[in-house]
């Protein structure tokens, strides 16, 4: 799903791009009064922040997401637990437990090694001294924000997480999966930041805005070819091929889709040049959608959660590098 909703993001900033920027710039060829006719850009700029802060409200008023209740109890933070468990069963309309034992996620344990992990890893006196030191801050978010700084400002607790993922037993997985999240960064963000290039280039100049809108059209043709990639992702990996044949598939046909691209942009065919990238953008989308699902599987639980976000920074590193 984060790949499918990625790809609709695409498009949607495609269509806005394509509705805004040709009419309210500078044509494509003659002059131009900068000030007065180019300020498309600017219009886009406020047009998707707004829709950025528009999905930020949304987010934190009405798509609440918890922390799970394993993470909380790794945390020593039953207090939490508590709550969360209250919350989730509220809004699934199920009845309340009367206190933490009772939880319904225990209900129906077949044995007390079944939910080893659910064991309270403190005494409730500490569960009541998070209680009494909550009372102090006169407001929780205040409390979590103060928290999340002073986490964030740790540098020895984020090089203590990194350790477990260099073990003798991780340390070959964690390049891997690092190098594949790198390298399928690279290529995609090289190419988007060269394909709106390479369409203007080879587009004749005209008196109008005919130029720019084909050149935008083309790119939204391209962002449209990304979902259905991301919901074949989706479905290929629960298929016989799995995660590691999907992935061999979709690499192979936009490593096939890039040289067809490059053909077809040397000898100027137009339709060609849309085809092939629009099945690179299939693809390469795929391609997210397989990694973004196999990289949790490949860790344990204990070190997923860092795994999953040190593999996904290394990705966007390498895109914010990879245009130069």
């Amino acid at each position: 799903m984060l790949s499918v909703f990625f790809s609709v993001g695409s498009v949607v900033t495609s269509a806005v791009a394509l509705a805004l920027l040709p009419p309210f710039s500078c044509p494509d060829a003659g002059t131009c009064d900068v000030s007065t006719q180019n300020n498309g850009w600017r219009y886009l700029l406020v047009t998707m922040s707004l829709l950025t802060i528009v999905m930020v409200v949304l987010r934190n008023g009405w798509f609440r997401l918890y922390e799970t209740p394993k993470f909380l109890l790794q945390n020593k933070r039953r207090a939490d637990v508590v709550m969360v468990l209250k919350k989730v069963a509220t809004f699934n309309g199920k009845k309340q437990a009367r206190d933490a034992q009772q939880s319904p996620i225990l209900d129906g344990a077949e044995s007390d090694e079944a939910h080893a992990w659910l064991e309270w890893p403190e005494t409730d006196a500490d569960c009541a001294s998070q209680r009494t030191d909550a009372g102090r801050v006169p407001h929780g978010w205040m409390r979590s924000a103060m928290r999340r700084v002073h986490e964030a400002a740790n540098i020895k607790s984020h090089v203590k997480l990194l350790r477990p993922l260099f073990a003798p037993g991780l340390r070959r997985t964690t390049i891997l999966v690092w190098a594949i999240w790198g390298i399928v960064a690279m290529g995609f963000t090289m190419f988007n930041v060269f394909l709106p290039k390479l369409l203007e280039t080879h587009a004749p100049p005209s008196p109008g805005h005919s130029t720019q809108i084909a050149v935008y059209r083309d790119s939204l043709i391209y962002a449209i070819s990304g979902v259905p990639g991301s919901l074949l992702g989706a479905w290929l990996v629960d298929t016989r091929l799995g995660r590691i044949y999907s992935m061999v598939l979709a690499t192979s046909i936009s490593g096939v889709a890039l040289i067809g691209f490059a053909f077809a942009a040397k000898a100027h065919i137009s339709a060609l040049t849309v085809v092939a990238s629009s099945v690179f953008g299939l693809t390469s989308t795929l391609m997210f959608a397989v990694i973004y699902a196999y990289t949790p599987e490949v860790f344990r639980p204990a070190v997923r959660g860092t795994a999953c976000g040190m593999a996904s920074a290394v990705g966007r590193v390498v895109g914010i590098v990879a245009p130069l």
